[in-house]
């Protein structure tokens, strides 16, 4: 993620989030790891193999890495996360091909999840947040 976990080395802190919510956060973002029966350390795990998980883990996946690049704490932006969420999958396997076809073997939701989460390490590992706005 662009914004790392609360960190005790204050890593939340530097980039601008005040040290409660960071907080906050990272206990929500733990939260629905557990709920997908995953760690920190598997979320943040180059070895985390998107395509062995479910589609529930896959939304956890996705709602975690929303909640810790927008660090955004609201009952609305929950909703409207899970809601944008399960409209992109739906999308995804709706144009996947005809419904009487064999669903996309590659460009699919998984490969858009396996994209999404692979994306928030390189950020992460880059420091974007210290050189992209929120728009970039």
């Amino acid at each position: 993620p662009c914004h790392p976990p609360a960190a005790a080395d204050g890593a939340a802190a530097a980039v601008g989030v005040d040290e409660s919510a960071a907080s906050q956060i990272q206990e929500i973002a733990t939260s629905r790891l557990e709920r997908a029966e995953l760690s920190f350390a598997d979320f943040e795990s180059w070895d985390l193999n998107v395509a062995d998980l479910d589609a529930a883990t896959h939304h956890q996946l996705c709602q975690v890495i929303l909640l810790m690049e927008y660090e955004t704490l609201s009952d609305q932006w929950d909703e409207r996360c899970d809601n944008f969420l399960k409209a992109a999958a739906k999308e995804y396997r709706r144009t996947a091909g005809p419904s009487d076809a064999k669903p996309a073997l590659y460009h699919n939701w998984v490969h858009a999840v396996d994209v999404t989460l692979t994306l928030s390490h390189f950020l992460a590992l880059s420091g974007a947040a210290h050189f992209l706005s929120a728009q970039e």
